[in-house]
């Protein structure tokens, strides 16, 4: 499997308030495919603005991450999602 094909499964993957795909919204920056999986998100692209939206940001990544989930139960390959905006963020 290469890192177009992920991609391609990905982009069934909805980000739950909008309802874009995961990959049109750019929100994964990155897929590399060796002995598993790493795709690398930037969640902090789907995480509402206020700083009392906080308990919802967590419900839209969790949604987000079980629908990656689903997306790679279907390659039977191992898989790591990691988190890349937390990185960043200064």
């Amino acid at each position: 499997m290469r890192a177009k094909d992920i991609l391609n499964l990905l982009k069934d993957v909805k980000e739950p308030t909008t309802g874009e795909s995961i990959i049109d919204l750019g929100l994964v920056e990155g897929v590399v495919v060796k002995d598993e999986i790493v795709v690398y998100v930037n969640f902090l692209k789907a995480m509402p603005g206020c700083k009392a939206c906080v308990p919802l940001a967590y419900l839209i990544v969790g949604a987000i991450v079980r629908e990656i989930e689903r997306a790679f139960e279907k390659t039977g390959m191992k898989y790591r999602i990691v988190e890349v905006g937390t990185f960043r963020r200064k």
